[in-house]
């Protein structure tokens, strides 16, 4: 856990982050993950797989429903990708939360 937080904090530092923030937000992550999968293995992808998971929750987050070109540009896609893109991201969310509500 020490590890995975200085790597959070590391990340946030690299963004312009002063260094206690930084630490800060890394335990703030650090317990939400902790809550949320406690008792769980978690699968973390190498390579490619979790380079292309990553750049498209970027984009995901990045949309505000009038930048499909900007981001399109921004990540070498076409627009009709980038909407593919938000649409399976949505879907995605959408089981997500279906499923946590069947749980509770």
């Amino acid at each position: 856990m020490i590890e995975m937080a200085d790597n959070i904090a590391e990340a946030h530092v690299k963004q312009g982050v002063p260094r206690n923030q930084a630490m800060e937000f890394a335990l703030v992550a650090i317990e939400a993950i902790t809550r949320a999968y406690q008792g769980c293995s978690l699968y973390v992808p190498f390579s490619k797989t979790g380079e292309v998971a990553i750049k498209r929750l970027r984009i995901y987050l990045e949309f505000d429903g009038r930048n499909v070109e900007e981001l399109a540009r921004k990540y070498g896609h076409s627009t009709i990708h980038i909407y593919r893109i938000i649409k399976e991201a949505r879907e995605s969310r959408r089981n997500q939360e279906n499923a946590a509500h069947e749980k509770s």
